[in-house]
């Protein structure tokens, strides 16, 4: 169990914490909701102690970056919409790793 403020928490009341965190991102709209998650649980899981979770805010901005260079590209040639649809990610996550060196 994780505490907050000395206070121990479930499962169940870690999960409902993330979920209002993220209630106005879905994956639709947050290609890198996983990471986000991943960010959200490793605090939890450490006592909020950010130090402890520098790799998993690395990996977060890194998605970030990366999902913000494509949307950037595809604006620029005029392909909607600018962020591919879930089905479509992993095809076009292929083609701009191999263009963006990543």
């Amino acid at each position: 169990m994780a505490s907050t403020n000395g206070r121990a928490i479930n499962e169940e009341e870690r999960q409902n914490k993330i979920n209002r965190s993220t209630r106005q991102a879905s994956s639709d709209k947050n290609p890198c909701m996983t990471e986000q998650q991943m960010s959200y649980k490793c605090l939890d899981d450490n006592g909020y102690d950010r130090e402890k979770c520098s790799m998993c805010f690395q990996n977060y901005r890194n998605c970030r970056e990366f999902w913000s260079r494509i949307m950037t590209d595809r604006k620029r040639k005029g392909i909607l919409p600018v962020l591919p649809a879930v089905e479509d990610r992993e095809k076009v996550r292929a083609e701009y790793s191999h263009i963006l060196g990543w």
